[in-house]
């Protein structure tokens, strides 16, 4: 074992042991290197949610609360396992924020139709409503590719079955079941809030 490595060893024990001096002694030596790490692999999608700084601040307090499960293994290993503690808890984020998105897109309210209302039996003011409703509906469907379009379409206005969709544009209803799935997430993303 190194010189470095006893004493990485020996600042754990006395950090356990509630040593502050080792405590702020082992964040010295690694905190950077873990913020280096973060910033690399938040993503993306994390990168607007948190900053990796208070990434690792948050990786420190687990870390703290975890020490005495630390397992010396050899050289480096104190990094290995704090590096190891990180890339759990940026996949437990990403996870939770993965699942938001998706509990979001689903609560979402839709029209509360799936098929295009027809418009009678309203009143004037509501029909004008409803048409401008229908109008914005039809723009945002102008940027869909065609045959995400007419899928929706089919279903929403006309009301015809994945099966009946699927013989009137060639395809299996399992491909025409797709189609319409993510055609109406991407509605869904594209509809105001």
């Amino acid at each position: 074992m190194s010189s470095v490595e006893h004493r990485i060893g020996d600042l754990v024990a006395h950090a356990l042991d509630g040593n502050e001096d080792a405590v702020a002694t082992l964040y010295g030596l690694y905190h950077q290197k873990l913020v280096g790490v973060a910033h690399r692999r938040l993503g993306h999608t994390l990168h607007g949610l948190m900053e990796s700084v208070d990434l690792v601040q948050s990786v420190w307090r687990d870390v703290l609360q975890a020490l005495h499960q630390f397992e010396d293994r050899g050289p480096d290993s104190f990094f290995h396992w704090l590096h190891e503690c990180l890339i759990r808890k940026i996949n437990s984020k990403r996870r939770f924020h993965r699942a938001e998105k998706r509990r979001a897109k689903r609560s979402t309210p839709l029209p509360e139709y799936d098929v295009l209302p027809q418009t009678t039996e309203r009143t004037p003011s509501q029909n004008a409503a409803m048409n401008d409703e229908v109008a914005h509906l039809m723009q945002i469907l102008e940027k869909f590719p065609e045959a995400q379009r007419e899928v929706l379409l089919l279903r929403m206005r006309d009301g015809l079955t994945y099966q009946e969709i699927g013989e009137r544009i060639g395809k299996s209803m399992e491909a025409v079941k797709k189609i319409y799935h993510r055609s109406l997430d991407r509605l869904i993303d594209l509809l105001p809030r």
